[in-house]
């Protein structure tokens, strides 16, 4: 094999495990969405409120929390999922949601009340960004080229 054709090669093994990081860093935040989110409903005090808001108002949020209710089961995640949201909120958001559950959707996804907080807000834009990178890491894989002897 000459330096040129290993040097193709490297490049396309390089080129694949990239995609293969992007596709493991969706699944992850795919996930990471699903526990946080997933755990509204049950949120104390403002979970039910919250849950009809979120339902209406935001898809993206509402597509979380629908799609993290079966790892509620697993356990620890729901406490975990409340912990983050009771972080994210503090005893200032939690009060704002409790005083106005229909805009609660609204404090949740545009209201930042701590860092954590603004975290999720990344976290919840990053999933679509990294599923689009997998779509397009997947049309441009490297193909296996077959010769026939």
């Amino acid at each position: 094999m000459g330096p040129a054709i290993r040097s193709n090669a490297n490049r396309r093994v390089r080129r694949s495990s990239w995609f293969l990081v992007i596709e493991l860093l969706f699944v992850v935040s795919l996930l990471s969405n699903f526990v946080i989110y997933g755990g509204i409903p049950s949120l104390p005090k403002v979970g039910p409120g919250l849950e009809k808001s979120v339902s209406k108002q935001t898809q993206i949020l509402h597509l979380y929390m629908r799609g993290g209710e079966w790892l509620m089961g697993v356990p620890g995640l729901k406490s975990a999922s409340h912990q983050v949201l009771n972080r994210a909120l503090g005893p200032e958001g939690i009060k704002d949601i409790a005083l106005e559950p229909s805009s609660g959707a609204l404090i949740l996804a545009e209201r930042t009340y701590s860092f954590t907080h603004s975290l999720m807000h990344t976290l919840q834009w990053l999933t679509p960004v990294f599923f689009l990178l997998s779509v397009i890491g997947l049309l441009f894989r490297p193909k296996q080229v077959r010769s026939f002897r």
